[in-house]
């Protein structure tokens, strides 16, 4: 099978992350894979090639103009996929309107226009989503939220397909505590940064000699500096900036937290469980889907109090159920069920792109 991704940026990022998981697999599974970026960092750009994947795009080889020109170009084929993800790639995708099938990918429980007005980001959604041959959402909580916001026709039906991640094979046995824990997360309001501080500050009343490591970037990190500092706990947290060494960096963690408000999906829960890496999160409504709702470490967003007392549970005790909880859940999100659902879906488009010929 050909497919085109189409994507806003390869640089990391959970939905760039994922999709790098996603064309290993299709291309493990002989498929003719081709990614098409809009703007951004090549950062991804060798990791796709080395996969066998054409990469083509970026904003330093076509201006707006001619990304439409090279995407109605490339998309004549009534054989191809094209499969959009994320709003702009999205939006560009159902402009040239591909001759074969158009699969759109939602991964995020958010307005489809963040910052526009309401009626307005309804709007282009739906102008989107109606080219759309089939529609596909990362959890129920993105479905859910797509049909409460009304930003999809109620007769339109949304497929929901669970990413993928390959369990690390290459985790060393960790034998000691590292005295850190930490995250890996946008330094944005919805990721809450602030109640992790806090529980930290209440945590370290416990256990003075505990860092905590926050990986990431973000227009929040000045504030998230200052919380610290007035916090008193600067000495305690390091800002890490972002990292390439995802692996390297959560095996050093005795505890993953995330806090966020809400999540599309929370790909970092996966990474985490991967690495073998005890996790505690908020109880947003994708984390739950994620984590399963038997999971014991979960808390009310914004409660850093039970999120101190949780984290001051777990590294008083055993992780053993914790971490064989953690290795059973991951078989639940494999890279090669994710992609023979995605393969049936598309296999659907085309028959039926097909028969309308």
């Amino acid at each position: 099978m050909q497919i085109l991704h189409v994507i806003t940026t390869i640089e990391r990022g959970g939905a760039e992350n994922q999709l790098l998981v996603l064309v290993r697999q299709q291309i493990i599974n002989k498929h003719k894979v081709s990614v098409y970026y809009l703007k951004g960092d090549n950062e991804l750009e060798e990791s796709f090639r080395s996969l066998g994947a054409v990469v083509i795009g970026g904003p330093n080889h076509y201006g707006l103009l001619s990304h439409l020109r090279n995407l109605r170009t490339l998309t004549r084929d009534p054989a191809l996929i094209v499969h959009a993800h994320l709003p702009r790639a999205e939006i560009f995708s159902a402009l040239v309107k591909p001759a074969g099938g158009l699969v759109i990918t939602r991964h995020n429980a958010e307005p489809f226009f963040p910052g526009a007005p309401r009626l307005l980001s309804v709007i282009l959604s739906r102008l989107v989503l109606h080219r759309a041959s089939c529609i596909l959402a990362i959890t129920s909580a993105v479905s859910n939220y797509m049909r409460s916001s009304r930003e999809i026709s109620t007769r339109r039906k949304i497929y929901v397909v669970h990413y993928g991640y390959p369990e690390n094979e290459c985790v060393p046995v960790k034998r000691s505590s590292s005295g850190i824990i930490g995250t890996m997360s946008r330094l944005t309001s919805q990721k809450d940064i602030p109640t992790l501080l806090r529980a930290f500050a209440i945590v370290l009343h416990w256990k003075s000699e505990l860092i905590l490591e926050i990986f990431g970037e973000g227009p929040e990190r000045v504030n998230l500096e200052g919380l610290a500092k007035s916090l008193k706990i600067s000495e305690s947290v390091k800002f890490m900036g972002r990292t390439q060494f995802v692996d390297k960096s959560m095996q050093s963690f005795d505890l993953f937290l995330l806090t966020s408000r809400y999540e599309g999906f929370g790909l970092v829960l996966l990474e985490a469980m991967s690495n073998r890496v005890p996790i505690i999160t908020s109880n947003s409504e994708a984390a739950i889907e994620v984590m399963g709702e038997n999971y014991p470490l979960i808390f009310p967003v914004g409660d850093y109090v039970k999120l101190a007392e949780l984290i001051i549970q777990e590294l008083g005790g055993t992780n053993s159920f914790i971490l064989n909880y953690l290795e059973n859940r991951l078989q639940e999100f494999s890279p090669m069920k994710m992609e023979s659902e995605i393969f049936r879906i598309y296999s659907e488009v085309l028959e039926s792109t097909i028969s309308k010929n």
